[in-house]
């Protein structure tokens, strides 16, 4: 199966982009396994850059199994799915298989907070766990609390405050997916998916 994964990241450079594909390349095969076959990743950059390239992929690539990754940028409400989040959300009216549709709850960061363990080695001394939101639900957490707790967390380390690309593309290659899953209804689901593809 051919499959390619058009994710939220990397912002306007080819060199940021770059290290986006590849933390996310490196996370899912840390889920699949080596002898997996491996879904292709495009980082597009922007939210809406990453819907546009998923869109265009489903009219013209009819040899690939296109999936879009965006954040959810907000919670999502009880029993609905991505795809109705993000036309309520972002105005995202084209067509798009509700299957392939997965988001990332409330952003890539939340998935950080079910990996205390690989930030800790990440940040070392001076990174202060009990400066994240301590609520085990990581979907629940407000982006902007993540994104506060991550830097109160990490602001007194040789590293300083949390970058999303000076540190977040290293973290996530590094997060452990199992982890991830445990706390994240929408990454189970959406890792799933994948294995059940490629499988």
């Amino acid at each position: 199966m051919n499959v390619r994964i058009f994710v939220e990241g990397g912002g306007p450079h080819k060199k940021t982009q770059t290290e986006c594909r590849k933390a996310f390349h490196r996370f899912f095969e840390r889920f699949l396994g080596d002898s997996t076959p491996q879904p292709r990743v495009s980082a597009c950059g922007s939210r809406y850059e990453a819907y546009s390239d998923f869109c265009r992929s489903l009219q013209h690539d009819q040899d690939i199994l296109a999936i879009l990754l965006v954040d959810a940028e907000a919670p999502v409400a009880a029993g609905k799915n991505a795809c109705a989040h993000l036309r309520e959300r972002d105005g995202w009216t084209n067509y798009m298989p509700e299957d392939r549709v997965h988001l990332m709850v409330q952003c890539m960061e939340s998935w950080f907070l079910a990996d205390r363990t690989t930030l800790q080695g990440f940040y070392g001394d001076g990174f202060k766990p009990n400066a994240l939101p301590g609520n085990p639900a990581v979907e629940a957490i407000p982006k902007e609390d993540v994104m506060e707790g991550l830097a109160r967390a990490t602001k007194d380390t040789s590293k300083g405050a949390y970058h999303k690309t000076r540190h977040g593309f290293a973290i996530l290659e590094s997060l452990d997916p199992e982890k991830v899953c445990e706390r994240s209804p929408h990454a189970r689901g959406f890792l799933g998916f994948l294995r059940a593809q490629l499988g």
